[in-house]
């Protein structure tokens, strides 16, 4: 009676053990992996990618983050803003029509990409910023960002820094949030 008691306490740890390895998603063994497929130790990662993403190589303080966000899950992701060890504040911006004039400015509404969706982040338009660079930006380097979802969720993005000349703006300091597209006297803000 023991003997069969053991076994069946034995099994039932078997069966919790492979289920708790199946539930996470991840395998170790590069054999389980198909040709062409990439693993990922975050499940929550695989939920969120960049297509055809960069970063706005620079030596100045601030840049943008571009491309095509994808949702790859069946619920909506809201990026509020992150972080990165490249930076001191990661921020989602949007481009508004104020007083005539277009103008980009933080928003904390963030960007929502639907379930199966996309979103894209272009110069001159909605973007992802990294304010107080730590560091420079050199094209072909590569540089990672973990987004936020409003959820808390973070979802880490790695893009490769590209040369632009486009849609040079400026930055107002004394309008914290905003951002002009037309120039002015103040520092320039090299991000898209």
């Amino acid at each position: 009676m023991r003997s069969r008691l053991a076994s069946v306490s034995a099994l039932a740890a078997l069966t919790l053990a492979v289920s708790g390895i199946s539930a996470c998603g991840t395998s170790t063994n590069p054999a389980d992996t198909p040709a062409g497929a990439t693993t990922s130790t975050t499940p929550a990662t695989a939920a969120l990618a960049i297509k055809d993403g960069w970063v706005k190589a620079t030596t100045e303080t601030m840049t943008g983050v571009f491309g095509t966000l994808e949702n790859s899950s069946d619920a909506p992701i809201t990026i509020t803003g992150g972080s990165s060890t490249a930076a001191s504040k990661v921020e989602t911006h949007i481009t508004v029509k104020e007083n005539g004039a277009m103008v980009m400015k933080r928003t904390d509404k963030g960007f929502t990409i639907e379930p199966g969706g996309t979103f894209e982040l272009k110069p001159g338009a909605n973007h992802i910023m990294l304010m107080g660079l730590k560091q420079e930006i050199k094209a072909g380097d590569p540089l990672t960002v973990s987004v936020k979802d409003a959820d808390g969720t973070t979802y880490d993005l790695t893009v490769p820094g590209r040369e632009f000349t486009g849609a040079e703006e400026t930055y107002a300091p004394e309008a914290e949030d905003m951002h002009s597209t037309g120039s002015s006297d103040h520092s320039s803000m090299n991000h898209s």
